[in-house]
């Protein structure tokens, strides 16, 4: 997913790592509905990158790795920014129990589209705040 990963990871990302914040997690099972919307948000967002930046990112994510929404919304605005063939390869749901975040998380594995062949991997961690998901964390998969 070159294109965020130029938003995220370009940036010299940090990785939230709420799960390592001390606490706890455990798998737990969901409706489709969520599914559904986990997907929808990384199709919008990666169709869309502004997006992410005025309505899927927690203000951490932002604050981690743009400072602010002005540099978040400059990063999504570059070429290769959007990727409207991600593939998303898997979502894995758990319940977070930890300092910084307490509820029901996402994890979804995805294959950027846009340079078919070189497939670059990524992990969205969302966390639902609100009944709404949120992107908290985007990291490369090695």
């Amino acid at each position: 997913m070159r294109r965020l990963a130029t938003l995220a990871t370009a940036m010299a990302v940090p990785a939230l790592a709420l799960s390592a914040c001390g606490g706890s997690s455990k798998k737990t099972t969901t409706n489709g509905r969520d599914r559904d919307q986990v997907t929808a948000v990384i199709k919008q967002f990666n169709n869309d990158p502004a997006s992410l930046c005025n309505k899927f990112a927690t203000p951490a994510l932002i604050k981690a790795n743009f400072v602010n929404k002005a540099r978040c919304l400059s990063a999504a605005g570059t070429s290769g920014a959007k990727d409207p063939l991600v593939k998303i390869n898997s979502i894995t749901f758990k319940q977070l129990n930890t300092r910084a975040f307490k509820g029901a998380s996402a994890t979804a594995i995805t294959t950027a589209g846009v340079d078919p062949g070189k497939g670059t991997k990524q992990q969205i961690l969302l966390i639902k705040q609100g009944g709404t998901w949120k992107v908290a964390d985007i990291e490369p998969v090695p």
